[in-house]
């Protein structure tokens, strides 16, 4: 009695009290679906498993536009992997940086490969990235390497025309499906990386911090024809790797790369003989150029040593 009673005395709930009250009903479900999303395991460099990493990173939109790209020199530098691309055999975790393989790995066309959301750019003097293997899987097929726009997602980096790659076995390949044996191979826990250096228009290789050296001297025509993605390819069971796109320091010290291959090209400029004859022109014509009064007053030139 006291319930009917209660409700006849407030009369019908109105308009707004249903709004309010769906809202409140809705609250609980969008909860339940967001937690759902964080249910994929972290593979996420960690302070306390030897990888180097402090903690798990938040999903790039977080990071002010890393999904989008870094925007320098006019252009947009790779900064995440693109979840854009379907890729049947591997997926990426929520910070668009680790990449887990999910297929059987049975045959030649259950390669899973993701590319980095922009080409590698035009206008540097040197670009680098590097992965952490979370996990080698079963036989550490995973790949790290450059790719067209047009490469299929379900062949291995470096086994197509224009593509490059480095296996977990210590392989290269490069635009063929037969590899060549370059460094030694890697397993849970190492960092591999592959760096681009535009003035020599070559592409080098980093294992655990240490230079392997130049892998693909000849990368120029690709790069002009179709342009490269950074990549990489997964084909075992339970393989996992966390990408590098310079958000933590490297491993590999690209500033003292560039500054030592800046020394050398130095030295061997200096170690040129010039004659003493043809300095004092030069010397001359640039003094000239410089002040052209010094040409009406005669401009001369003291011999080299005095």
């Amino acid at each position: 009695m006291y319930s009917s009673g209660h409700h006849a005395a407030m009369g019908p709930p109105s308009r707004r009290q249903h709004q309010h009250q769906r809202q409140r009903q809705q609250q609980p479900s969008d909860t339940s679906s967001a937690d759902e999303m964080d249910t994929s395991p972290d593979i996420s460099p960690r302070s306390g498993d030897g990888l180097g990493g402090a903690k798990r990173w938040p999903p790039a939109e977080e990071h002010g536009g890393a999904a989008a790209g870094v925007f320098e020199n006019g252009e947009y530098l790779p900064s995440a992997m693109d979840t854009t691309q379907p890729c049947y055999h591997a997926v990426c975790d929520r910070d668009k940086l680790g990449v887990r393989y999910r297929g059987q790995g049975h045959h030649e066309q259950d390669w899973g490969t993701v590319r980095a959301n922009h080409p590698l750019p035009r206008h540097q003097r040197m670009w680098y990235f590097e992965a952490t293997i979370a996990a080698q899987g079963e036989n550490c097929c995973i790949t790290l390497g450059l790719i067209p726009a047009s490469f299929p997602v379900n062949r291995q980096p470096g086994t197509e025309g224009g593509s490059y790659g480095l296996e977990g076995n210590g392989k290269v390949f490069s635009g063929s499906g037969v590899g060549q044996t370059f460094g030694a191979p890697f397993c849970t826990g190492d960092t591999v990386g592959l760096g681009v250096n535009f003035k020599k228009m070559e592409v080098f290789l980093t294992h655990n911090g240490r230079l392997l050296g130049a892998a693909f001297p000849t990368i120029r025509c690709a790069l002009d024809v179709h342009g490269l993605y950074p990549c990489v390819g997964l084909h075992s069971r339970g393989e996992a790797v966390h990408l590098n796109f310079g958000r933590r320091p490297y491993l590999f010290d690209v500033s003292a790369s560039v500054a030592g291959e800046d020394y050398r090209e130095q030295a061997a400029v200096a170690a040129v003989p010039v004659c003493p004859v043809l300095l004092r022109s030069l010397v001359r014509d640039y003094l000239l150029h410089q002040n052209p009064r010094r040409q009406e007053e005669g401009c001369t030139v003291p011999a080299p040593g005095l």
